[in-house]
């Protein structure tokens, strides 16, 4: 056949699709988050979400960054300990791999 004939097929899993569902979700929240937090700059459950999104999509860095405004606003809450430490462990192990 003539090149101009021929055609050139992608082949993409429904995992991939899935996968670029999640990615474009979990764009759309931070974008979302970010609103809610300029107009309530305190709503810990809104600053909790955002730095998890950070985690998986951005760095590792903006969500120590992020968790750290928790830590400033409920410091008695266990839970911000703990995932501030995972944040450190994920940012400590990518760092000195």
């Amino acid at each position: 056949k003539p090149m101009s004939e021929v055609v050139y097929v992608t082949v993409v899993s429904p995992w991939s699709i899935i996968e670029i569902r999640k990615e474009v979700f979990k764009l759309v929240s931070k974008k979302l988050l970010r609103k809610v937090l300029e107009l309530k700059p305190n709503y810990i459950d809104a600053i909790e979400k955002l730095a998890r999104i950070y985690a998986t999509i951005d760095s590792t860095e903006l969500a120590i960054e992020t968790i750290n405004k928790i830590v400033d606003l409920s410091p008695n809450d266990p839970q911000v300990y703990h995932d501030l430490g995972r944040f450190y462990h994920e940012y400590l192990k990518n760092t000195y791999r």
